[in-house]
């Protein structure tokens, strides 16, 4: 079982790097990602 852990500053790309290389990869993928609840919506 392989991980990575892409890292990187806010809008640094790094969601689209991590769809790229799930697609490549050919293999189920779990992504997490996280956030900080700066909103009601995202609070709840």
């Amino acid at each position: 079982m392989t991980y990575e852990l892409i890292l990187g500053g806010a809008r640094s790309g790094k969601s689209r790097e991590a769809e790229r290389r799930a697609a490549a990869s050919g293999l189920a993928v779990t992504v997490i990602a996280t956030a900080e609840a700066l909103d009601d919506e995202m609070a709840a």
